[in-house]
């Protein structure tokens, strides 16, 4: 348990974290560490209670530390209601960068593990992405700067050309695959998640460079 009361850890038999409080503490309703908690709460108080769905205000969190001790995570978040619609808590769950990065099968793309994968949010439409988790270590060799990666115009269904900052003279290739993580017409739905598969084009048309 990291937080939470410690009769709650008792009674559930819980271990509770070297890290752990009782209770949370937001400096600022817009900080990162802060976003998973306040954003479906000001989604919901948007809408008349009469008119509230928990699912509606549904909110995936870019990545965070909860703390500077903890390890960074994304969070699912949703409004706990009562059955007039007022919001009665926020519940959550949260997944482990560390967890999601051993998930992402980078060696999958390419022999010598020259691909690598990326989560990561754009919201104009994947002219920029901002990065969640990573996997493989060419990522790190091309984007090892913090920052949102920009697209280069390229005309390919769902294959997009990445910016590399002059870390490398090859040209990094995308292929961008959408996540359906909201509903059309819910509050949060222009921060469209997607799944991105890299490689550069010696990698990519190896086949076509030996014929």
């Amino acid at each position: 348990l990291e937080r939470g009361l410690p009769a709650i850890a008792q009674s559930m038999n819980i271990p509770m974290d070297s890290f752990w409080s009782s209770s949370f503490t937001f400096a600022d309703p817009a900080a990162d560490n802060a976003r998973f908690f306040y954003a479906p709460l000001e989604a919901a108080e948007d809408v008349p209670a009469e008119n509230r769905d928990s699912r509606y205000f549904a909110f995936w969190s870019s990545a965070f530390h909860m703390s500077e001790m903890d390890r960074k995570i994304i969070t699912y978040s949703i409004p706990l209601l009562s059955e007039q619609g007022e919001v009665l808590a926020i519940l959550g769950v949260d997944i482990t960068l560390d967890y999601l990065a051993s998930q992402l099968k980078y060696d999958e793309l390419a022999s010598g593990k020259a691909g690598a994968y990326l989560l990561g949010i754009t919201r104009d439409d994947g002219l920029t992405y901002e990065p969640v988790v990573s996997s493989g270590p060419v990522y790190q060799a091309y984007f090892s700067t913090p920052g949102a990666i920009t697209t280069i115009p390229y005309d390919y269904n769902n294959i997009v050309k990445l910016d590399a900052k002059s870390k490398t003279d090859l040209t990094i290739y995308a292929s961008a695959q959408p996540l359906k993580l909201y509903d059309v017409n819910t509050p949060f739905v222009k921060n469209q998640w997607v799944l991105i598969g890299i490689l550069d084009d010696s990698n990519l048309l190896s086949l076509s460079y030996r014929i």
